[in-house]
């Protein structure tokens, strides 16, 4: 667990939380933002991915929710 303006950077895909747990064995992470805050996630897509544009996304997620999968750090 970290915690106090937590910054991730891996492989150009970043986040930014209050505090975050990495959950090892899931390969994924949990975060939390300042009270009245939001957690900040940035995800590069490459075009092969998805030929026919951006996808919708739905509302910003709640404080607590989880993230999408990761690969294990290192990877």
């Amino acid at each position: 667990m970290l915690s106090g303006n937590v910054y991730v950077l891996q492989d150009g895909n970043s986040m930014r939380a209050e505090t975050m747990t990495y959950l090892v064995d899931e390969g994924r992470f949990v975060a939390n933002p300042e009270a009245n805050q939001q957690v900040e996630s940035i995800y590069l897509v490459e075009e092969s991915q998805n030929p026919a544009g951006p996808t919708p996304t739905g509302p910003n997620p709640l404080p607590g929710d989880t993230l999408p999968d990761l690969p294990p750090l290192g990877s």
